[in-house]
């Protein structure tokens, strides 16, 4: 394996942001397009060649990808990697309409991701704690109101 400090910093953040998300691999190659492989590459900073492992860093269009699966702001990846101006620059600017409408197969593997993770938050909270959350947000909602209101 390689040396800690070979690892690109953009796979160390991608790394940290999608350990605390709780977002598995498969999820996010649902979500991005990517294949597996190509994740964990990325998340890992590595390749394997012939006797070894060597840093390989993600390339712009995956970084990309992942970033915008990971919710990691421009200014995230500029603070890990100021090298990577190209990824930073597409990153901060609004896809195109035309690349940002995804496909059908795109839509349903975005939109089974995002209800594999509502489900596995979800599961962490009981009936009634639910219940209870949902009456104090409305009744902050309503005391917004009749605060505007007034």
């Amino acid at each position: 394996m390689t040396d800690e400090h070979t690892v690109p910093p953009e796979s160390k953040l991608l790394k940290e942001v999608q350990s605390l998300s709780g977002i598995p691999v498969p999820e996010l190659a649902e979500a991005t397009g990517l294949s597996k492989a190509t994740i964990h590459s990325a998340i890992q900073g590595v390749r394997y060649k012939t006797g070894g492992s060597i840093p390989a860093p993600p390339s712009d269009k995956t970084l990309v990808k992942l970033a915008r699966a990971l919710s990691i702001t421009p200014q995230q990846l500029r603070e890990a990697s100021p090298n990577r101006a190209r990824a930073i620059h597409e990153l901060s600017e609004e896809p195109a309409l035309e690349k940002s409408l995804p496909s059908d197969e795109e839509s349903q593997a975005a939109a089974a991701a995002h209800l594999r993770l509502a489900r596995r938050v979800l599961a962490a909270f009981t009936d009634q704690e639910l219940r209870e959350e949902i009456a104090r947000r409305e009744a902050e909602r309503n005391e917004r109101e009749a605060s505007a209101s007034s």
